[in-house]
């Protein structure tokens, strides 16, 4: 009986170790994706949050790209890429609709346009979470 009583003991003590080990690595594995994620998003929240200043003052300095947006990929999940990226379409269809260059490269916006593409950019820095 003694015997038994102290393997089962053993055995208790293993597969707590096991169980604990393997929750202190799926706990590491999304701490790090959730340090990735932030590393890649951030930036580009910054930019926007910038281009959201110059927009409020009357100016389009710093839109953003397709380059910022596709550094996202392969570090954000399909779906959420995905969401991101139609927002995303939806903002840079609103800037060509509504911001013109006149014949010095000078952008030319009504306050309608700006108020449109303040919107969208709003609408693209909800979706960019931090986590």
């Amino acid at each position: 009986q003694v015997g038994i009583d102290h393997m089962e003991a053993l055995l208790i003590a293993i597969v707590s170790c096991l169980v604990g080990v393997i929750i202190g690595h799926r706990l590491s594995l999304g701490r790090d994706r959730r340090k990735e994620h932030n590393e890649v998003i951030r930036p580009i929240k910054q930019q926007l949050l910038e281009h959201l200043g110059y927009l409020s003052e009357g100016s389009a300095y710093l839109m953003l790209n397709e380059k910022d947006i596709n550094s996202l990929y392969g570090v954000i999940s399909k779906r959420e890429y995905g969401k991101i990226l139609l927002v995303f379409s939806e903002y840079k269809e609103v800037i060509e609709k509504n911001i013109l260059y006149d014949s010095y490269g000078q952008i030319e916006c009504s306050k309608t346009g700006y108020d449109k593409i303040i919107r969208s950019a709003e609408n693209l820095n909800k979706i960019l979470k931090v986590k």
